[in-house]
Parts: C-alpha cells; sequence; structure tokens
C-alpha cells in the first residue's frame, strides 16, 4: 500500500499545531525536575550494581544509556524552554505594539531606518522562533531515541561479540579505545551518515539500493531509529542537511560526555576540580593522609553508601569499637571456595540438623576471619565474633563484629586498617580495602 507524502492537513491538526505550544512547555517544565534528580538515583542503582553483580561491561552500558536518556531529554527540554520563553518575550512586544518601530517619534537618521529594515521584524522573528522551538521540542525527542539506540546497541555488540572475545583473551576489545571505536561506528548509522552515503551511492542501482533498505530498516529497529525515520527524514530533507548531522552527533556527544562527568570517570572532559577552584594542592599524594566521610556512619548524607567499611564515628568512646564491612560480590569467590573446601552449606537444606548449623556457624566464622585482616595500630584480631546484618544508616547488607579496645590509649589517635585476603590463591593474595583512623575518648 501506497501512502501520499503531501496531504492536506485536517483543520483540527491545523489548530491544534497552533496551540501545542502550551503543552510543550507544561511537558518540558513540568519533566526538567524530575530529570534534573534522576541522574542521583540512577547512580545510586549504579554503584548498587557494582557492589552487587559481577559488574560485566554490559551492565554497565545499560546504566550509562539511562543516564544519556536523561541528559538528552533535559538538554532538550532545557533548549525549549529557553526559546519558547524568548517567543514569548517577542509575542508580548508585537501584542502590544503590532506595528513595529515607530520611525517618527523615534527621529532617527534615515540611514539608521533603512540598515533596520534590512533585518527581520519583530514578527519575523516570532515565526523563526516558533518553527525552531517547535522543532528543537520535536529533535529531544527523535534525538533521545536515537541516543537511547546508538547505547543500547553497543551493549547488545559487547555481550554478543565483545565478551566471547575477551573472555578467549583477546584483552583489546576490552579497552576504552575499543569503546568508543564501536560507539563512534554505531552513532554514525543510528543518525544517518551511513544512510546518506550508501543510498547516494547506489542512486543508480535499484536492487543493490532495495537490498540496502532492507539492512537498513533491520539496523533501524535494533538502534529504535525505525520507529522515528520518517519524520527524521522530514526534518533532514527540509534544512541543511550537514547542519542537522551535526547537531544530531553534536546532541549525542554532549549528553554522552555529561553523563560520562557525572558518573565521575575518566572521561576526555573530567575536570578533577571545578573551573570556580583553582587551588592546586588538593589532591597531594600521602600516606594515610586524606580522610573519607563515608568511613564514619554519622557523616553519611542521604543516598551516600559505605564504599567498603565503616564505624560509627571518627570519635569512639566504650571499650568495643563496631565495624562494618559491606558485603561485597568479589566475596562470594572466597566464600564458594571455603564452600567446595570445608563444606559450607551456603543455603537452608531440609534434614538440616543442630550439628549442621553448629559447623556451619564455626566454618563461616572461621572464614571471615580468614577472609579480612583486621588490624589496629599494626595488632593483628583474628578472633572475632562476625555477624551479617544490614547497615542501620544506608541498608546495605554486611558484615559486623566489635573489636575489643580497652588496652587503647584515651584521647589519641588509632589507625584501623581492613584488608581482602584472596584465600582462594595459592598464596593466599593480601589487597588493601580502607584505612580508617578514629580517635578514643572516655
Amino acid at each position: 500500500m501506497a501512502y501520499a507524502e503531501h496531504q492536506e492537513t485536517p483543520k483540527w491538526l491545523k489548530s491544534l499545531e497552533r496551540t501545542s505550544w502550551q503543552i510543550e512547555v507544561l511537558i518540558s517544565g513540568g519533566l526538567m525536575f524530575t530529570l534534573y534528580s534522576l541522574p542521583g538515583s540512577i547512580n545510586e542503582l549504579l554503584y548498587q550494581a557494582y557492589l552487587n553483580t559481577g559488574f560485566e561491561i554490559t551492565i554497565f552500558v545499560v546504566f550509562m544509556a539511562a543516564f544519556v536518556v536523561s541528559k538528552a531529554l533535559l538538554i532538550g527540554f532545557g533548549v525549549n524552554l529557553f526559546l519558547r520563553a524568548i517567543w514569548l518575550a517577542l509575542l508580548g512586544v508585537h501584542f502590544a505594539y503590532p506595528k513595529g518601530i515607530d520611525y517618527e517619534r523615534l527621529n532617527y537618521s534615515k540611514a539608521f531606518e533603512e540598515e533596520m529594515n534590512k533585518r527581520p521584524s519583530t514578527l519575523d522573528r516570532i515565526l523563526w522562533l516558533e518553527k525552531w522551538a517547535s522543532l528543537s521540542y520535536s529533535l529531544a525527542i527523535i534525538l533521545t531515541i536515537g541516543a537511547l539506540g546508538a547505547v543500547l546497541t553497543v551493549a547488545l555488540i559487547y555481550y554478543f561479540i565483545f565478551q566471547p572475545l575477551i573472555n578467549a583473551g583477546y584483552t583489546w576489545f576490552d579497552q576504552a579505545l575499543a569503546g568508543y571505536l564501536i560507539l563512534f561506528i554505531v552513532a554514525l548509522f543510528s543518525f544517518g551518515f551511513v544512510d546518506r552515503l550508501m543510498f547516494r551511492a547506489l542512486s543508480q542501482k535499484p536492487k543493490a539500493s532495495r537490498r540496502y533498505f532492507r539492512v537498513s530498516r533491520v539496523l533501524g529497529y535494533l538502534n529504535l531509529t525505525q520507529f522515528l525515520r520518517r519524520e527524521s527524514l522530514v526534518i533532514v530533507s527540509n534544512n541543511n542537511r550537514w547542519r542537522i548531522h551535526l547537531l544530531r552527533i553534536t546532541y549525542f556527544l554532549v549528553a554522552l560526555f555529561v553523563s560520562l562527568y557525572d558518573l565521575e570517570l575518566n572521561s576526555p572532559i573530567a575536570m578533577e576540580t571545578s573551573l570556580l577552584d583553582t587551588r592546586g594542592y588538593k589532591n597531594i599524594p600521602a600516606f594515610r593522609y586524606v580522610l573519607e566521610n563515608d568511613d564514619y556512619e554519622d557523616m553519611l548524607e542521604a543516598g551516600e553508601f559505605v564504599e567498603e567499611a565503616s564505624i560509627p564515628s571518627e570519635v569512639i568512646q566504650g571499650s568495643t569499637l563496631p565495624l562494618f564491612v559491606t558485603y561485597d560480590q568479589y566475596f562470594d569467590s572466597n566464600f564458594k571456595y571455603v564452600e567446595d573446601s570445608l563444606g559450607l552449606i551456603p543455603k537452608y537444606r531440609s534434614g538440616m540438623t543442630i550439628d549442621s548449623f553448629t559447623r556451619n556457624t564455626a566454618i563461616i566464622q572461621q572464614a571471615l576471619n580468614n577472609i579480612l585482616l583486621v588490624t589496629i595500630n599494626g595488632q593483628e584480631y583474628d578472633s572475632l565474633s562476625w555477624y551479617f546484618r544490614e547497615n542501620t544508616v544506608t541498608r546495605q547488607e554486611g558484615f559486623y563484629t566489635r573489636i575489643p579496645i580497652d588496652t587503647l590509649d584515651m584521647n589519641a589517635r588509632h589507625d584501623l586498617v581492613v584488608r581482602y585476603i584472596a584465600i582462594r590463591k595459592s598464596p593466599p593474595d593480601t589487597s588493601g580495602l580502607t584505612w580508617i583512623p578514629f580517635w578514643r575518648e572516655e
């Protein structure tokens, strides 16, 4: 079935087009606050995924897609509101004075009037802004879908192609350069560069052009651009093509890099300091010099997590020091080793006896004391009683113990060090987990 491209627009649709700016402003303004705060929620979920899963690159790319979409929509709606604000300002001036400049009352020179008449009138500028304000909203939706499709396509490529190659020993595919390269290639497809080149090259070959059209349509469904392909071509064909293509890829890259910056990754544009902060000695490399607020539970703010371990406060009173260690996914490899070598029972089984529970308790206690090397001022504590519990502040799951500190000096600093030991390796591999200084007071 063939559809006519040029059809008469119904009267009801013309009326709706004239008043659509009200819906644009309502949606853009209403969603901007949500979109501005959404990355914080995504970041929390991303951090939980980092702690609780193996966190393959595919998971990260999916979260990255959510970040890019939120930023792309925020940028698009922000531009739409900005253009509409100017449009409304000019509309108010035109409503009050529809005849424009009164040169007789202004009493400027004739040359000034001639020069001003060469420039667009207020009405011309209102019509120009009306066009681009409407298009900015449409482009925000179209380009956001394109950006989402591009990132999700990269996720599929990583999962089905790159990950098997990485597992087979081809480590080049695990580098950032490989990710940027495949993202660039996918973006060329998603934003129409490849279609433009191919259909122009095949313009004199109808059969080949139809075959490529089918391939392009399949790729379009994969990267989501097929759903708004006609509308995208309408915009491209009625404007400067390369300018629109450049706008699309720039829009995507800005949303991508802003997302990378928000994630505090080592991206090409990530800056260690703010443009308004020129202090150069904030990151001095020194041993046990920088205190981390998330090591102390009374300093945690809403939405923050314990990254590795925490104690209640930097000032400790009493004879014991409560210690919480986050249950990260990397513990599981050690627990699997304990299960295989010592017979740890990971889940309840029917028929378990009191002796089974008692033996399991002894195994997990010994395992945690072997996995976690806890020292204060160099003194090792290897017979602690560990408990599985939720952190009372962050609700994270982890391992909790109380360290006896009654022999430590009062009114003095003490250094708590928690290290992680990979007991599954031979010899066991020890890695730094965290250093938390505290002061014991009466």
